[in-house]
């Protein structure tokens, strides 16, 4: 009996100690909730005053108040600033200084003339509720390029037409930071 419950004892001993073949790892698709990165104010024509907002918000669902949604977006720090959009991709994002002008050629327009402009930027949305999101933001751009230009104008068009400026930036599509690159007026 003693023998048998040593065999026993024995098999049990060697069973847990084999070590089993663990499957490839396969690249990761998802992450964990990601931190909201952190907003930043830039002042275009270094007079003392931000001209644009560049903020985050987090949309919430569910009782338990899980986020499900990342968005970024950029805004003129007060009345009678205006952003540079395209039409059709309704995008702030523009390749080169030469599409900023201060009569705009088709598609691109000037949007917010009567009250503060804002402009989304990006989001990043949970794929299951809240658990599992994506390895990368989406970026509101026609395409994914090093850096981009966003032009604004900083005052009334009638009162100061030579009041037209830009920003521009590059974004890590990680964590979407976004790094002001240089600052400027046309």
């Amino acid at each position: 009996m003693k023998s048998s419950f040593l065999l026993l004892t024995l098999i049990f001993v060697i069973a847990i100690s084999c070590k089993k073949e663990e499957p490839p790892i396969e690249e990761e698709k998802f992450r964990s909730l990601p931190n909201l990165p952190v907003g930043f104010n830039v002042d275009i024509n270094k007079d003392g005053t931000d001209d644009l907002l560049f903020r985050f918000a987090i949309t919430w669902s569910g009782p338990d108040s899980i986020p499900t949604k990342y968005f970024a977006y950029v805004r003129s720090a007060y009345d009678r600033k205006h952003l540079f959009l395209r039409k059709g991709y309704e995008t702030i994002f523009m390749d080169d200084l030469s599409q900023i002008k201060p009569v705009p050629d088709t598609p691109y327009y000037w949007h917010g003339k009567e009250r503060n402009s804002v402009a989304d930027l990006g989001r990043l949305q949970s794929i299951d509720g809240g658990e599992n999101w994506p390895l990368e933001w989406t970026l509101y751009a026609p395409e994914v390029k090093d850096s981009y230009y966003i032009g604004v104008y900083l005052h009334d068009f009638q009162d100061r037409p030579d009041s037209l400026g830009y920003v521009k930036i590059s974004v890590d599509l990680e964590n979407f930071k976004i790094t002001e690159l240089e600052t400027g007026m046309l």
